[in-house]
């Protein structure tokens, strides 16, 4: 949620003027797919979101997908899994901070236990058929075990290109020897 504001820092007890109204944004790695399918790629986010009619931000988050034309069998919704999410607090030149944002994934908030977050055979299929890959940096951080296991398939292609978001990757480096090479 990205929300425009008068100036920053923001205070506490002060009441900041809106500039705007509030923006739904999909974030840095679906900004990337977006940029691919405008530019005439065929872009496949994989992942898991809460269910849509639990969440709001999936239900926007898949209505996207549909109308920029992504591939989204990877998509995949499960019970229980909270789709990460933050707000963001920019002002007109750019400065912003992050109110509140989803860096520890669902296995490290006791959401879901980690044996349920694994690749899915829609997701090995869309990740066999990529060329080129975008990594979110707090789905690194989060649910490092998925981003792994998707790295593996990476790998054992052998070709395409791999790109980082680093985002929550600025305080820790995943084990990842693929994710590392690319950093």
């Amino acid at each position: 949620i990205l929300l425009e504001v008068e100036a920053l820092p923001a205070h506490t007890g002060d009441h900041q003027g809106l500039r705007r109204g509030a923006k739904l944004s999909c974030g840095g790695a679906f900004n990337c797919l977006i940029s691919g399918a405008r530019l005439g790629a065929t872009a496949a986010p994989v992942g898991f979101v809460d269910l849509p009619d639990v969440d709001s931000l999936t239900s926007f988050m898949l209505r996207s997908a549909t109308s920029f034309g992504f591939v989204s069998e990877g998509i995949i919704p499960l019970r229980g899994y909270k789709t990460p999410s933050c707000a963001v607090l920019v002002e007109q030149h750019g400065d912003h901070t992050f109110l509140s944002s989803n860096e520890k994934g669902n296995s490290n908030r006791g959401a879901l236990d980690p044996k349920h977050l694994c690749l899915t055979d829609a997701m090995f299929d869309v990740l066999r058929r990529s060329q080129n890959f975008v990594v979110d940096g707090y789905a690194c951080a989060g649910d490092s075990d998925i981003v792994d296991s998707a790295l593996s398939v990476v790998d054992s292609i052998g070709e395409g290109r791999l790109w980082v978001d680093p985002q929550a990757l600025a305080c820790t480096m995943p084990s990842s020897p693929t994710l590392q090479r690319a950093l």
